[in-house]
């Protein structure tokens, strides 16, 4: 009973998934370049991986080295808010520090 519940519960995003491929099949059309505006919110950020977009128009940066910053519209200024701790250096064959590319993936 349990397994058929589980089997169920999977089922039901699965089957959201397939309609909305049917209902909205893929395009290679792009959307015309006047509907959006292009705008530089920071510059000289290291390797940015993510944004999100929070209350107050207030923009969250998360960098591939574990920065977190922000950035307030109102000030037009991007503030480091914590570190995130990751891994971007390993010991090389000779004993010297290497930069990897891992970090926040």
């Amino acid at each position: 009973m349990k397994r058929q519940s589980l089997l169920f519960l999977l089922a039901i995003p699965v089957f959201f998934f397939a309609i909305s491929a049917i209902r909205y099949p893929p395009t290679e059309e792009q959307p015309e370049e006047n509907r959006f505006s292009k705008i530089i919110l920071a510059e000289n950020l290291d390797e940015p991986m993510g944004m999100a977009f929070l209350p107050g128009s207030k923009v969250l940066i998360i960098e591939r080295e574990g920065s977190v910053k922000i950035y307030d519209p109102k000030k037009k200024l991007v503030k480091k808010i914590a570190t995130i701790p990751v891994n971007t250096r390993v010991p090389g064959k000779n004993g010297t520090m290497l930069h990897v590319e891992e970090g926040l993936m």
